[in-house]
């Protein structure tokens, strides 16, 4: 008897691993993704989860299509709600992608735990110029602009020295936030303080980005 329920089980994870393989492949079409969605549902945390978070691995061409997947992905994966987190925590540690992860984890968190799983998720290599890392360390600069704590400041701050401008542009951002909602004066004086550097070649898009801001804020 037992070997008979582990021999279906295994064919029913097999078959879900394959409905999130087409969550994740460029080259399928609205209805196969669609099909793949509609197998993951109500079943499992531990089965469907993993399986629908890989469709926030692919980008299709159309925007509406692309967000309303995402969005009955999303839904799916809130319904599980704490049994979910494992999951999505893994996913925000690995893949490339991890906006809308962010945005699911943004749900199911406390604050203290969404601030904690944003700023442990943080890579501040300064030299690292792969994809992955930008695209990464971007999604959760872009959360953080709505975090506001004392300890956001101290954590962003090493990204204004990193090689890429919109690392650093997206760090600005945080740091505009935290000094005009959380009124953080060491963000404010550090933003004022970059405003005053001068302009060249090499740092016009990212300094000139800074000026305006704090121009636009009346400071310094």
């Amino acid at each position: 008897m037992f070997f008979f329920k582990n021999f279906f089980r295994n064919r029913k994870i097999k078959g879900f691993k394959k409905s999130g393989d087409v969550l994740k492949k460029a080259y399928t079409t609205k209805e196969q993704r669609l099909e793949a969605i509609e197998h993951l549902k109500n079943s499992e945390a531990e089965l469907s989860v993993p399986q629908l978070l890989k469709r926030f691995e692919l980008v299709i061409d159309h925007g509406l299509q692309d967000t309303k997947e995402k969005d009955m992905c999303m839904q799916e994966i809130l319904s599980h709600k704490e049994k979910s987190i494992p999951f999505v925590k893994e996913c925000i540690k690995i893949q490339k992608r991890i906006s809308w992860p962010l945005r699911i984890s943004e749900k199911l968190l406390k604050k203290n735990e969404y601030l904690e799983l944003l700023l442990s998720n943080l890579e501040p290599d300064l030299i690292a110029f792969d994809d992955a890392h930008i695209e990464r360390n971007i999604a959760i600069l872009n959360a953080l602009k709505d975090v506001y704590d004392k300890n956001v400041t101290e954590k962003v701050l090493p990204f204004l020295k990193h090689r890429n401008d919109d690392i650093k542009i997206a760090a600005v951002e945080v740091l505009l936030s935290q000094a005009t909602k959380n009124k953080d004066e060491l963000a404010k004086k550090t933003l004022t303080l970059i405003s005053k550097e001068e302009l060249n070649d090499e740092n016009s898009r990212f300094l000139g980005h800074t000026k305006n801001l704090v121009s636009q804020n009346k400071w310094g």
